[in-house]
């Protein structure tokens, strides 16, 4: 049945990739639709510990092994960046919650429930952590970015850095409302994204008055992937956001080591 399925891609999730870090489960509860979470890497050591949130339509059964293969890439990128003396890297795909699909979509209700198990995560791990607490990031695309804003607006969870692409906006009018330290919120916005800028959940975190700092997705000069030179790619739409080889994904990827990104210029001047 659809129970078993759930747990044949939960299984497949686990697998690493050839080369690549230790699997683990963070959570896991088969209820249906499920809720689940996987770690890349060392949890109890890495310096440095991502959470990546999804959007609608994520579902444990149908898209965990997806989701598991972006924040592999991430923490990939991640370790590459950092180099082998920094402590290492962990990032977790985070399925925590039930996303929406398009009956669900029009409310925040499922963002409710989903900044709740964002919050015990998170409070998890720095309880794991209490002793060595790592630098913490929350990245969040499209409706999780709903959730994690009011996550992080609940005066029950911090981080170290939020970053949101692709955000429909939420119940949060300023960057200074979360628990997230100053300059440290970060937001992502392709040109022909529907999403962005819709302010459909509430304020715009793109817009001048929230205060996020706008790092670059437009490329640097790639038309598709890394080119010989080494520029990135740009991202065009909703989706494109942790493809590899663009801008996004390797800013998305510095946010979560505390390295510089690059500003996303035509945003700064749009001021919008």
């Amino acid at each position: 049945g659809r129970g078993l399925a759930m747990l044949a891609e939960v299984r497949r999730a686990l697998e690493p990739a050839a080369g690549g870090p230790a699997r683990s489960l963070l959570t896991l509860d088969t209820t249906w639709p499920g809720r689940a979470g996987v770690v890349m890497g060392d949890l109890d050591t890495a310096a440095y510990v991502s959470i990546a949130v999804p959007g609608m339509f994520y579902s444990v059964s149908d898209r965990l092994v997806d989701w598991t293969d972006v924040a592999a890439r991430l923490q990939q990128q991640q370790a590459s960046l950092l180099g082998a003396s920094a402590g290492g890297v962990a990032t977790i795909a985070w399925i925590g919650y039930r996303t929406p699909d398009l009956l669900g979509i029009g409310s925040l209700d499922l963002a409710h429930e989903g900044a709740q198990y964002l919050e015990g995560a998170i409070q998890g791990i720095q309880g794991l952590r209490r002793n060595d607490p790592p630098y913490l990031t929350v990245i969040a695309h499209s409706y999780g970015s709903s959730a994690a804003l009011l996550a992080l607006s609940s005066g029950r969870a911090s981080v170290d850095a939020l970053a949101v692409v692709g955000s429909p906006g939420g119940a949060v009018r300023d960057a200074r409302e979360l628990d997230v330290p100053a300059g440290r919120v970060f937001v992502g916005e392709a040109p022909g994204d529907p999403v962005v800028g819709s302010s459909y959940f509430g304020s715009d975190p793109g817009s001048a008055s929230f205060g996020a700092e706008h790092f670059g997705v437009g490329g640097t000069g790639a038309a598709s992937g890394v080119s010989a030179d080494g520029s990135l790619a740009g991202v065009v739409g909703h989706n494109s956001y942790f493809d590899r080889g663009t801008e996004s994904f390797r800013n998305l990827a510095l946010i979560g080591i505390d390295r510089r990104t690059v500003r996303d210029v035509l945003a700064d001047a749009s001021a919008r």
